[in-house]
């Protein structure tokens, strides 16, 4: 009980610290912040850029929908590009030759980055071999790493990798411990009817801290091409419409800035919220399309990608391309 009561009021100073101007943080909670939060919320100057470019019956729905799509915006077209796809070769439920057929009949160009060091991919001659798969098909090779893991490779191996996506799968819990959210991830996206929360909601700011701060130190350590899902946890959910998310959101675009790193528009999950969209557009941060399609019924469904480019605006030059050419 008094370690309980101990954890809430750190959260609630964490929370006022963030928010205060100039007001610090205690060094021995969060040492990476360098004691103040708020640089990361100002003004970056331009960063120099890494990136070459920096700049079924329900399948066959799928590919109407891409085409109905593109036929809208000829205009000015929009290539809709699917980097953060699932096959048999991790966690996913699709096969390669099923996943190629059916995001080409959709007119996207596809990417495909399961998970590392994770499900079936565990070694690095895991990933060399998973590798090797991919060259026999005309698909960008990408990988998705848990950004809560070392995840860095043998130049042998990354130079063969077009793209790295970095994502958190289990909450930091502030004490050198790591919550799962795989729970949660499921009865996000419907899958577990039967959900049971494993976190406290009273320290969810606590958990964001230290959620900014894994993410910080990611970002300055390890390659990262393209920021998954970062809103994707309770917390987020639980927080959303406060002072205290809004700083975050911003604080975590500042580091994609800072660091040329691409956001991740989520077709399954339908997240960042527009607004937070519509400012990393403002500064200036390249974006990226992914499904993140682990089952059939989800693969290339990029609806809300779309409803993105439609909504705020946006242009081919506003998202990030692998360098290699498919074709």
């Amino acid at each position: 009980m008094l370690e309980y009561i101990v954890n809430s009021l750190r959260a609630i100073l964490i929370s006022c610290k963030i928010v205060i101007y100039r007001q610090k943080i205690p060094r021995q909670m969060e040492p990476s912040f360098h004691g103040d939060l708020r640089i990361l919320l100002l003004p970056d100057l331009p960063a120099v850029c890494r990136h070459a470019e920096c700049g079924s019956a329900k399948e066959l729905n799928n590919i109407e929908r891409g085409r109905r799509f593109h036929m809208a915006r000829r205009e000015h077209f929009v290539q809709i590009y699917d980097l953060h796809t699932h096959t048999t070769m991790s966690d996913g439920h699709v096969s390669i030759d099923d996943l190629v057929a059916w995001e080409h009949g959709m007119g996207h160009q596809l990417g495909v980055s399961d998970h590392v060091f994770y499900e079936g991919i565990f070694t690095e001659r895991d990933i060399a071999a998973y590798l090797e798969v991919l060259r026999r098909y005309p698909v960008y090779r990408g990988i998705e790493a848990n950004m809560e893991h070392h995840f860095a490779l043998p130049d042998s191996l990354d130079t063969q990798i077009d793209y790295v996506i970095a994502s958190i799968h289990n909450m930091p819990d502030g004490r050198g411990g790591m919550i799962p959210m795989d729970s949660f991830f499921k009865k996000r996206s419907g899958n577990m009817p039967g959900y049971t929360k494993n976190y406290s909601s009273d320290l969810n700011r606590w958990y964001l801290a230290h959620s900014l701060r894994l993410i910080e130190k990611a970002l300055a350590n390890e390659r990262i091409d393209i920021l998954g899902h970062i809103t994707l946890m309770p917390c987020c959910d639980e927080l959303y419409g406060t002072k205290f998310l809004l700083d975050w959101e911003n604080a975590v675009l500042n580091l994609c800035r800072r660091h040329c790193v691409a956001l991740e528009i989520s077709g399954l999950w339908r997240l960042p919220n527009m607004e937070m969209l519509r400012r990393a557009k403002e500064m200036g941060i390249l974006f990226s399309m992914g499904s993140d399609c682990h089952e059939a019924k989800d693969v290339g469904v990029l609806d809300y990608c779309k409803l993105a480019v439609d909504t705020i605006g946006l242009s081919e030059e506003d998202f990030f391309v692998p360098a290699r050419a498919l074709y």
